[in-house]
């Protein structure tokens, strides 16, 4: 099939860090075509490196007739307002995660996306095809730790002012409810949805130890599932001293426990067992399930709909955090 032709919108920290190394592995399926970005010197380094023109308007870029979709990396208050402009100008949509500012945001966005049937519409979270976390619900799913019934998934850092992501001004001075904890909350409760099936939010807390992060950067929040399984997430961005990324899911007959892409079942009286998944960071992966949105016409695992629930999600344990 006929590679996708792609506009990047916005060349910061996703496009170049994340965004960018997935593509050129799949130089068989995309063809960057053109870049934009409102400040000249971004957006000129960018193409240079790609050997491909650049814009400094996205309607410029969406103007051009080789564009089949386009790659929105911008702060998440611009998601909305050019992906509406994207699917006008007839262009497939990548979008960068969080789907957009707010809950009404992001049901625009799903509204956008049904009334363009014919555009594939995808939003970039990684996490939703992370295979280590696929291969948990299959371990769930297959009884071998039998009942699955709580989990805890606690996600410890400290993030310095110095920090590439605070030095962003729009994430620092943050538009959108949550700041880091909605930035970085929406991955693990989008892979908590696909273990355990939609949340419910049955309380929670934050805390704000270092103003320089936003208006908030500690969450702890307490839920329930609609498969049963009972757990609690923590964020904190601000642990000093400490540093974990651990998610442990318990069942009445062992557990699973998941750190560092590897996985450990663990069961009385049986040997531990362990499966590694090294470099299991899913980008390639969802730029390969979009490009067969494109020139298939699939429906993505990642799609508007999905992204909507991601960000309720994580918003309504803030909500819940401040009554």
């Amino acid at each position: 099939m006929q590679a996708v032709r792609l506009g990047i919108i916005g060349c910061g920290i996703a496009a170049n860090d994340l965004h960018l190394p997935a593509i050129l592995k799949l130089r068989d399926k995309f063809t960057v075509t053109c870049v934009c970005n409102r400040t000249e010197p971004k957006a000129k380094a960018f193409a240079a490196g790609l050997g491909v023109p650049y814009v400094l308007d996205p309607a410029e870029l969406l103007a051009r007739d080789d564009v089949d979709a386009v790659d929105i990396a911008l702060p998440v208050e611009l998601n909305l307002r050019t992906t509406a402009a994207a699917l006008a100008a007839g262009k497939h949509v990548f979008v960068e995660k969080p789907i957009a500012l707010d809950a009404a945001q992001a049901s625009s966005m799903v509204a956008l996306a049904a009334a363009h049937p014919d555009l594939a519409c995808l939003v970039a979270e990684n996490y939703r095809y992370k295979e280590s976390f696929r291969r948990l619900k299959a371990l769930m799913d297959s009884g071998s730790i039998g009942r699955p019934y709580m989990a805890q998934w606690t996600c410890l850092q400290k993030i310095d002012v110095d920090n590439k992501y605070v030095q962003t001004p729009w994430r620092r001075n943050h538009r959108y409810e949550g700041g880091f904890l909605t930035d970085g909350g929406v991955h693990n409760v989008a892979a908590l949805r696909i273990m355990f099936g939609n949340l419910t939010c049955r309380g929670a807390v934050v805390r704000s130890v270092n103003p320089a992060l936003g208006r908030t950067d500690s969450l702890q929040f307490m839920f329930d599932s609609e498969s049963g399984v009972a757990g609690v997430f923590t964020e904190c961005f601000s642990a000093a001293g400490a540093s974990e990324g651990k998610l442990l899911i318990l069942g009445s007959e062992g557990s699973l426990s998941c750190e560092n892409d590897s996985i450990t079942v663990r069961r009385p009286g049986r040997p531990d067992s362990v499966e590694a998944f090294p470099g299991d960071d899913g980008y390639v992966a969802e730029f390969e399930d979009f490009y067969r949105a494109v020139r298939e016409g699939s429906v993505p695992l990642s799609d508007f709909s999905e992204g909507r629930k991601d960000l309720e999600s994580i918003l309504g344990a803030l909500e819940a955090a401040a009554r």
